[in-house]
């Protein structure tokens, strides 16, 4: 589906990236003939828990997942104080 992966990657970029800390981004996307698998880790930035956030993006996008991909796909979401990991796989068969 088109733009399904873009709200993982714009908030690993809105709350990971900083240009005054030392932060990382991670991002490994794979296509097989039958398999979507995307990997991404990035650091959590504290400074910027401060800004407006409604969490909408990642709300939709797994009721897109739930609605284009059903019980075919499998979304983990992981977060410690230091990061964040999303690990996304759609069967594409």
């Amino acid at each position: 589906a088109p733009l399904l992966l873009l709200p993982f990657i714009e908030n690993a970029f809105q709350y990971g990236i900083s240009t005054t800390e030392q932060t990382f981004l991670q991002l490994d996307i794979t296509i097989d003939t039958h398999c979507l698998v995307m990997e991404l880790v990035n650091t959590v930035i504290h400074q910027k828990e401060t800004k407006s956030s409604n969490g909408i993006g990642l709300s939709n996008t797994r009721k897109r997942l739930v609605a284009l991909y059903p019980k075919q796909y499998e979304l983990i979401i992981e977060e410690t104080p230091t990061e964040f990991e999303v690990h996304l796989e759609i069967n594409l068969a």
